[in-house]
């Protein structure tokens, strides 16, 4: 199995050789913001994006300036292909993991609704994914099936993309016709291989101490740690609560 991912992610590496579009977005994020690029590679359908989670910064009223260019240390890179087959990198407690998110399924519901966006006509779309309502505005004429962060799906590449609540947000601002964001050569060897459901259980167990709790040193006080990011619930927690 080891060498099957390993072949896999190889595949990846070696794919980004070849002509691959690149789509830059904002993340917002309470009051702030972060940059994270989109790497498209249309002849093997294939993507990976890259949250930059060095280049955060405190969040303006300024809209985005969009824009298309065709000349030619990230945190999270997300690995795409076949879709909804997901592995992600993340470093807890300095301890770099590769993460399978074996459960990822994204349900859109289409709208007739268009808006213009920077000149381009969009269409509607809407999806509850793990505990968060999204609206999405894509765009028909330019298909790419994979937009930021973990989302996938619609026909046409995604162009803003807005949390109910307004605490989460991607807004695209440029497209690059050849990449100019390379990704980094991944050393297997360095990462822990977990699934999601494993690796959430190890977030957890770390926001809540539970390494410590047998400490006389330590006195745990306080609420446990309860979800509170982009992500609020997992496929198979909702499978216990029916």
């Amino acid at each position: 199995m080891k060498k099957l991912i390993l072949i896999f992610f190889l595949s990846l590496v070696c794919n980004t050789i070849y002509s691959q579009k690149q789509f830059n977005y904002l993340l917002y994020v309470d009051d702030t913001v972060r940059t994270g690029a989109l790497l498209f590679n249309e002849k093997e359908n294939k993507a990976v994006y890259i949250d930059q989670m060095n280049d955060f910064r405190k969040k303006t009223e300024e809209k985005p300036t969009f824009t298309v260019n065709v000349s030619g240390d990230d945190d999270f890179v997300y690995y795409k292909q076949n879709l909804n087959e997901l592995n992600y990198t993340y470093e807890l407690l300095k301890i770099p993991y590769l993460i399978n998110d074996n459960t990822l399924v994204i349900d859109w519901e289409l709208t007739s609704d268009k808006k213009e966006i920077q000149g381009l006509i969009c269409s509607k779309a809407t999806t509850t994914f793990r505990g968060r309502k999204w609206t999405v505005w894509y765009c028909p004429q330019i298909p790419v099936v994979y937009g930021p962060w973990k989302f996938y799906g619609l026909p046409g590449l995604m162009m803003e993309l807005t949390e109910d609540t307004n605490r989460f947000a991607f807004v695209l601002t440029e497209i690059i016709e050849e990449a100019v964001t390379s990704v980094k050569d991944l050393n297997l060897k360095k990462f822990k291989q977990v699934d999601l459901k494993t690796f959430d259980e190890l977030f957890n167990d770390a926001m809540n101490f539970r390494s410590l709790s047998g400490s006389r040193d330590y006195v745990i006080e306080g609420e446990a740690f309860k979800r509170n990011g982009i992500e609020l619930m997992f496929e198979w927690e909702k499978q216990v609560t029916k």
